[in-house]
């Protein structure tokens, strides 16, 4: 019996996970049940950096790149960028009594959630698209004249840099500075901006 709930746990965690590598919108949505419960609140587009600083010609290559879904596990992706729009992850705002989540429509039975994570005593953290939705209290997104925001205390603005994978990843600024607080030579700071389907 142990082993059959063992079984079914894990084909459950199997169905919570995306290919390996890249996420495609049009192959996902192809997918996407007809009679899914899951369906997006609000306009969908998807989300695009933007340079905050355009005169370091250096930081060109992490302009005009739209976020996606580097799949890391079973309901876990780092967020991380890609030059295609056609693979970029489909966004909508999903505004609630708890406040407003940054969700993505990847063609499944729910939605999933962008994640800010955690990390003390650190000039920024990872970010992550997760199965789900975030627990209320977590923060909330908006939009700004400057794009996409977390509203916390610590948020100091979004960063992409070249780091795990082979493709530019997005991090958060936490606010914390230290004596040395510049970026390493590999990352920029940017704006996260909507652009329509």
């Amino acid at each position: 019996m142990k082993v059959l709930s063992i079984l079914a746990f894990a084909s459950t965690a199997m169905g919570l996970a995306l290919p390996i590598g890249f996420y495609n919108r049009d192959e996902f949505l192809a997918k996407r049940a007809v009679d899914a419960d899951f369906q997006p609140t609000g306009e969908e587009y998807v989300l695009k950096t933007q340079l905050v600083s355009n005169n370091d010609t250096s930081k060109a290559k992490f302009n005009d790149l739209y976020l996606t879904a580097f799949h890391t596990g079973a309901g876990t992706n780092d967020a991380v960028f890609t030059s295609s729009k056609g693979d970029a992850a489909t966004a909508f705002l999903n505004e609630t009594t708890d406040g407003s989540f940054q969700e993505f429509d990847f063609g499944t039975e729910f939605p999933w959630s962008l994640q800010i994570g955690y990390e003390p005593y650190t000039a920024w953290a990872p970010v992550t698209i997760d199965a789900g939705v975030p627990q209320a209290g977590d923060g909330f997104f908006t939009f700004t004249p400057s794009g996409l925001t977390f509203n916390v205390s610590q948020f100091d603005g979004w960063l992409v840099c070249d780091w795990w994978h082979t493709t530019p990843q997005l991090f958060w600024k936490t606010g914390v500075t230290y004596y040395n607080s510049s970026l390493p030579t590999s990352c920029a700071d940017v704006y996260l901006v909507k652009e329509s389907l």
